[in-house]
């Protein structure tokens, strides 16, 4: 499935689910024969692994549901799909969950991806695919993929903190390869206690020879003049960064009208 190459934000309907198929993506041998080169060739050190992926196979949808299958494939052929052009059929559009993390003293949480990931030096927010482990029953439990991504990518077991505003669908990114679920919560600690906790975590991490998914965190006021400096920054971006970014700035200019 193709989307637009237009990205766009739109409000989240408020029942979203996921069923997973027993199903693989059935590719032509001559595109399996590529993505297995193409993986060759950027995986001589062994930086990746070939994991499961899932990629969209139907979507509907109306004004308060939304509902996705999925079937399967893998890393390589993600990766691949990224850098060549499939037609609709053999192309590979995931899903995954986005989550914007608001501290106590209103600063947005960011990352810049390590080297050794897919995306080195991306600016992202929280954010992580989908995999079996997220599967109860044939379904999606999106709650349970954001707890852990929180907890892989900043050190910080939601569970086990107070969440000033519960987490919470909020909006969709539509366009490019991807399909993004963009949820929203407000936790009770301050930006420096978030970097803090990121850094001991990614020191813990080190010391073990494991590489932290964010080489860095970084906050930002929850402000236009914040948002502007997140939006003009010269780093590579998931490509929901500047679109959300001008959907906040716009909220906050109605919001003091």
């Amino acid at each position: 499935m193709t989307f637009s190459n237009t990205i766009s934000l739109e409000k989240s309907p408020s029942n979203i689910k996921i069923s997973v198929l027993e199903k693989e993506i059935n590719l032509p041998d001559e595109i399996k024969s590529k993505v297995n080169q193409y993986w060759e060739t950027i995986n001589r050190q062994n930086t990746f692994s070939r994991g499961e992926v899932f990629t969209v196979h139907q979507i509907q949808e109306d004004e308060n549901d939304l509902f996705i299958s999925l079937i399967h494939t893998d890393y390589a052929h993600f990766l691949y799909s990224r850098k060549m052009e499939l037609s609709a059929e053999y192309d590979c559009t995931v899903v995954y969950p986005a989550t914007l993390v608001l501290t106590s003293d209103q600063h947005l949480v960011y990352g810049h991806m390590n080297e050794g990931t897919a995306n080195p030096d991306r600016i992202q927010l929280v954010a992580g695919g989908l995999d079996k482990n997220d599967i109860e029953e044939g379904h999606i439990n999106i709650h349970k993929n954001i707890i852990r991504e929180i907890q892989e990518e900043l050190g910080i077991n939601l569970t086990k903190i107070m969440c000033l505003s519960p987490l919470s669908p909020w909006l969709i990114k539509r366009g490019g390869q991807s399909l993004v679920l963009i949820n929203r919560v407000t936790i009770d600690l301050t930006s420096q206690e978030v970097k803090e906790i990121h850094k001991h975590y990614k020191n813990e991490l080190y010391s073990k020879g494991e590489l932290p998914e964010f080489k860095r965190v970084e906050t930002i006021p929850f402000n236009s003049r914040g948002l502007n400096r997140l939006l003009l920054s010269d780093y590579c971006k998931a490509d929901y960064i500047n679109p959300l970014c001008i959907y906040l700035l716009k909220q906050l200019k109605e919001n003091k009208t």
